[in-house]
Parts: structure tokens; sequence; C-alpha cells
């Protein structure tokens, strides 16, 4: 559900950016794609102790 709701998000969050920094897309960019890498990360090794704790219980 996390990552469908994410995908639905992801053209949003881009225009919001593309917003935020209208007069320098590159930074812009730089800091939407570093936001979107920090998120997926942290959901990643979420779902992987989470996993982890059912697998174990």
């Amino acid at each position: 559900m996390v990552v469908i709701k994410y995908k639905d998000a992801g053209p949003r969050l881009r225009s919001f950016a593309w917003k935020v920094y209208p007069a320098d897309h590159c930074f812009g960019l730089i800091i939407f794609h570093s936001m979107v890498l920090v998120f997926a990360s942290k959901t990643y090794y979420h779902y992987i102790h989470l996993s982890g704790r059912f697998r174990t219980a």
C-alpha cells in the first residue's frame, strides 16, 4: 500500500519541487532525488526489519 501511495504521489511531488525551485531546476532535482532516495531506503530497511521480525515470530 505504501508503494502504491508513493507512486501516486510521485508526479505531484515532482511538480511541487519544480515550483519550489523555478530558478534552478538542477538544484531542485538534486534535492528531490535525495529526498526520494532517503525515503526509499528508510522504507526498504523498515520492510526488511518487519519481515525479519515476522519470520522469527
